[in-house]
């Protein structure tokens, strides 16, 4: 099979390139069961919507991975092989989501597992992109189309999509498309530490923890936010200078021993709501939505396959309450509630997100943050060598910031409306602390 498929670039300067090279189905190595045929989702699954999350792994050039490049179909088809080895452990994971949306049919179908030639670098692409792609910073590309959050078609679509990138340096970008509707972040990552484990033959694999639900019916139904055009920009903010953030509110007295998200979550959601009044040209008030892993919460291994994560709320009413330190006490005052929250209240569905839109309706502007900092992502070893890079390609709607670990700091992705977006790249607070890569040069400021 061979196809091009140019990335829609807003320069004429440089189009990268995928040449398609490879389509195919991986199964699990062994049948799954009578017995394990239906896996029932729980009532968070199942209120969680039925997109892909796209995330991608950049593993740079090295000796290892150049012998993937020179030996590629041996090394290929281990890489299948294991996948089939793990997708027998992971079985729903191969399975198409029943017409009833609440249960995954273990079917055995499959995963869809692509390859792709990339006519450039990979620093061309992660160092540069903006030149390239000025419009958007997304790695979306990289992924097969319609699997960049975008929703399963019906019950026959797999539930999860790998496309494996090679650049002309040598360099390997795995795009992982998963339903979010089987598992979240944290699960997507113990599963490609169980992956990599196996085709690496580490002897390290981590084995899944399924939980054993009754069949749920789907939650009323809850709108989705408005339709705009979004624009993505990527922030790296360097450990030393939010060290120095830090001590400095920590000096202040506004908040002791702040946290590195904290301070990024404080410091984002205020720059976003300036840029929405600037653009307004009035104050509306706003509601974040904060997700986060409580698997140890919950007291449930971190192994555990599934959505399991809640939220706390940050409210913004006016334009009093959007200081940073203000803004910083709330968060950690969402934390400590979060941390207080029961269990069985964690499994009520209706709790979760409903709330957030009651807001909505009141007229405030809805932003929701996630972070995956922390998650074991840089430990996933194929045979080629850690990632460089992990990431999300990009946002899933507008007023969406996830957070990344970077090796000396965090990479933050917000998305936000087009017209909103030049205001918040100018915001004097996010120049300070941020190290941002431009159309023409990369400024440490």
């Amino acid at each position: 099979m061979k196809s091009r498929v140019a990335l829609h670039s807003a320069t004429r300067q440089f189009r990268p390139i995928l040449t398609a090279i490879s389509q195919t189905t991986v199964r699990p190595a062994l049948a799954t069961p009578h017995a394990l045929k239906t896996y029932n989702l729980s009532p968070i699954d199942v209120y969680t919507p039925n997109t892909y999350t796209p995330l991608v792994l950049f593993f740079p050039s090295s000796s290892a991975s150049h012998r993937v490049l020179v030996n590629k179909t041996n090394h290929i088809e281990r890489l299948k092989h294991s996948l089939a080895q793990s997708l027998t452990t992971y079985y729903p994971f191969a399975g198409r989501m029943s017409s009833s949306g609440s249960r995954i049919c273990c079917n055995d179908h499959g995963v869809q597992f692509l390859e792709a030639q990339v006519n450039c670098s990979m620093s061309e692409i992660i160092e540069n992109r903006v030149k390239y792609n000025n419009k958007d910073d997304s790695f979306g590309f990289l992924f097969p189309p319609g699997t960049v959050w975008d929703e399963l078609n019906n019950n026959s679509s797999p539930l999860m999509v790998i496309q494996l990138n090679h650049f002309d340096c040598g360099g390997i970008a795995m795009a992982v498309s998963m339903t979010h509707k089987i598992t979240d972040g944290y699960g997507i990552c113990t599963f490609l530490e169980h992956w990599a484990a196996v085709s690496s033959q580490s002897g390290k694999q981590v084995q899944p923890y399924f939980l054993s639900w009754q069949s749920n019916d789907l939650p009323e139904n809850i709108p989705p936010p408005p339709k705009t055009k979004n624009v993505t920009r990527r922030f790296e903010f360097k450990n030393s200078s939010l060290t120095s953030m830090r001590a400095k509110i920590a000096k202040q007295g506004q908040l002791e021993n702040p946290t590195r998200v904290e301070l990024l979550t404080a410091l984002l959601y205020r720059a976003s709501i300036a840029a929405a009044s600037d653009c307004d040209s009035t104050f509306t008030p706003s509601i974040l939505i904060h997700l986060a892993n409580v698997r140890s919460q919950l007291m449930i291994p971190m192994t555990a396959v599934g959505n399991h994560y809640w939220r706390y709320m940050v409210e913004v009413k006016n334009e009093s309450e959007a200081s940073l330190s203000l803004l910083m006490t709330q968060i950690r005052r969402g934390k400590m509630e979060l941390r207080a929250t029961e269990a069985s209240k964690m499994n009520n569905a209706e709790n979760l997100i409903a709330p957030a839109y009651e807001y909505t309706k009141k007229g405030y502007k809805l932003y929701i943050c996630s972070s995956l900092c922390n998650f074991p992502f840089h430990k996933v070893d194929f045979g080629w060598g850690k990632p460089s890079k992990v990431c999300i390609a990009e946002g899933a709607c507008a007023n969406h910031l996830i957070f990344t670990d970077t090796a000396d700091g965090i990479e933050a992705m917000v998305c936000l409306e087009e017209d909103q977006m030049l205001s918040f790249e100018n915001n004097e607070e996010i120049l300070a602390a941020a190290y941002i890569t431009d159309t023409n040069t990369a400024t440490g400021v």
